[in-house]
């Protein structure tokens, strides 16, 4: 979601918040696609959750702030592969996918 990053002030030790892509793209309400979402790690999904339910905001604790969602032109698309492919995918929720429409792809 974003990260604190040396300042660019010049003054040594000095760091300040970056918003990263996500946060930034959601905050512009543009398009995002999650690419490969059954690799996200726990903490990930559960702070994506929020931006699915009916609350349609992110909170980022480490600025304290909850940021709204631009529901009028956000629109967010995921993709994975099965879990059978290995590399550390797990199944997500259902309550989590249900949120998606899906679409299966079957290789040519």
């Amino acid at each position: 979601f974003g990260a604190d990053l040396p300042s660019d002030s010049g003054n040594a030790g000095e760091f300040m918040w970056r918003d990263g892509p996500l946060l930034r793209a959601l905050k512009e309400g543009v398009w995002v696609l999650l690419d490969e979402l059954n690799l996200a790690s726990q903490s990930v999904l559960e702070g994506l959750n929020s931006c699915f339910d009916h609350r349609q905001e992110i909170y980022i604790s480490e600025l304290d702030r909850t940021f709204e969602i631009k529901t009028q032109s956000t629109r967010i698309f995921a993709t994975q592969n099965p879990m059978r492919k290995g590399g550390g995918r797990k199944g997500l929720p259902k309550s989590f996918l249900n949120r998606f429409t899906k679409v299966f792809m079957q290789p040519s």
